[in-house]
């Protein structure tokens, strides 16, 4: 795919799609300088775009950087509001910097901004997020709130839903 996406760039270097996914070719091998390279090429390229930026705050996130990730992902959702993928993301370093109320806070944002099924899939980061405040602060009456997502989930289920669950949220049956 790097070839092509090279290809691609070389024969219109003003492309911002495919430099944003030369950019994801990189970030898939972990090479990050390279990812960030194309991604602030393709920000260059998509003036008023939140993509770029978000993609930029993703790499930094993945390498560890989770205070420039953070800024970066306030400038994209200051350019889209809407986009649940920004949310999220804060949301996850929220968590990883262990400030669990705000993980909570930007995980119900995105369940906010987002379809039913996305918003099952959503609700359980909302509640391990939620399971860690409560565990930290010894505060009983947010167990209603981490109750919430599983709720949700049961109801899609009863009413023949195909809900998809993330890969940490499958539990191996035992025999």
């Amino acid at each position: 795919a790097r070839r092509f996406f090279h290809k691609s760039t070389t024969l219109n270097p003003y492309f911002a799609p495919a430099w944003l996914g030369y950019g994801h070719t990189f970030s898939a091998q972990d090479e990050s300088d390279q990812a960030l390279a194309a991604y602030r090429t393709a920000s260059r390229f998509f003036c008023g775009c939140h993509l770029p930026t978000l993609c930029i705050g993703m790499e930094y996130a993945n390498t560890g950087n989770l205070t420039i990730a953070e800024q970066f992902f306030g400038h994209a959702t200051g350019i889209c509001s809407f986009d649940p993928l920004a949310f999220n993301e804060i949301g996850v370093v929220r968590y990883l910097q262990q400030d669990y109320q705000e993980a909570a806070n930007a995980f119900e944002q995105v369940a906010h901004t987002c379809t039913m099924y996305t918003f099952a899939v959503v609700y359980p980061s909302m509640g391990f997020a939620l399971k860690k405040h409560i565990f930290l602060t010894n505060h009983p009456s947010l167990i209603l709130a981490l109750l919430r997502p599983f709720h949700l989930i049961m109801l899609l289920f009863a009413r023949g839903e195909n809900v998809t669950l993330p890969r940490n949220m499958i539990c191996a049956r035992r025999e």
